[in-house]
């Protein structure tokens, strides 16, 4: 299992330019394995993950609150604030650098810089958020958007209607938590800026479909489309281009760079139909086992 999920095309990228996606998800994990046993060490864990990546976490927090899991998310911004206060001391007296910082993040976000999704931006290949794929065929940045953002609203409603169920559900089965924390990953990465190593973050919808109690229905789909992944990323199918291995007919069409190119996005998106799915069944079963919910 080790060996399968070090052979992901996301976690060779990460550790080859070493990336803090990695430490980040792993302080992710730790949390997550803490959350029923010392919601104290959980919101450490939970702060120092924030630290390193905020959008890893954000997504892990997000699951804490449908939970409930209350002190484990007061420990943790006390110890987010912590960090954070300690960090700004030291920049007193660095300069402007909060200025610099905004100038960097418009410099990188605007027309062409390495964060634009679009066409413009020759590395956006790269990124794994559904902006990409859907910029190669619509020019609108408010429509991609709305897009983007009904369909994530749409995917993480059965997690907002576990936070219904939830009440009186504490401490959660950690294979709950672990569905609804690899549901939110996973929308997270198609919502929110990530580039292609980000997706090391499958690791954890990859072990909630490897749990002890293993239903082989609901684990292969998942299993067969982080297979997927194992594939080389785009830029592999740039040199293919580039060597003509792949034809100018194809490679010129509207639809490999809609769906070929960014094939990476779309697994993620079904991944994440998949844990939605499984998520509205856990729903599901919760309300009939709890009528009064």
């Amino acid at each position: 299992m080790a060996v399968g999920f070090l052979a992901l095309a996301p976690m060779t990228t990460a550790f080859s330019i070493g990336q803090m996606c990695l430490v980040s998800s792993a302080a992710v994990a730790l949390a997550l394995l803490n959350a029923n046993d010392s919601q104290t060490k959980c919101g450490i864990w939970t702060a120092l993950g924030a630290c390193v990546k905020p959008q890893i976490a954000l997504p892990w927090i997000g699951a804490a609150f449908v939970y409930k899991y209350w002190k484990a998310l007061l420990a943790g911004g006390v110890a987010l604030a912590g960090i954070t206060a300690a960090a700004l001391a030291r920049l007193i007296g660095a300069g402007p650098w909060v200025a610099s910082w905004l100038g960097n993040l418009h410099a990188v976000s605007g027309p062409g810089g390495d964060n634009d999704p679009t066409p413009a931006n020759p590395l956006s290949l790269q990124l794994l958020n559904l902006h990409y794929p859907l910029h190669t065929f619509i020019n609108s940045h408010l429509l991609v958007n709305v897009i983007v953002w009904a369909a994530a609203i749409t995917l993480v409603l059965p997690a907002l209607w576990l936070l219904r169920l939830t009440p009186s559900r504490s401490p959660a089965q950690l294979t709950d938590l672990l569905l609804v924390t690899s549901l939110l990953q996973i929308v997270g990465l198609l919502a929110i800026y990530h580039r292609s190593y980000d997706g090391v973050v499958v690791i954890f919808p990859a072990a909630w479909a490897l749990r002890r109690q293993m239903n082989f229905r609901e684990s292969l789909p998942i299993l067969l489309l982080a297979a997927v992944l194992i594939l080389p990323s785009n830029y592999f199918l740039r040199y293919l281009e580039g060597v003509h291995i792949i034809p100018a007919v194809v490679s010129s069409s509207a639809i490999w760079h809609a769906l070929g190119m960014p094939f990476q996005c779309w697994v993620l998106f079904l991944m994440a139909v998949w844990l939605s799915i499984l998520t509205a069944r856990l729903a599901g079963s919760l309300t009939h086992s709890c009528p009064e919910a």
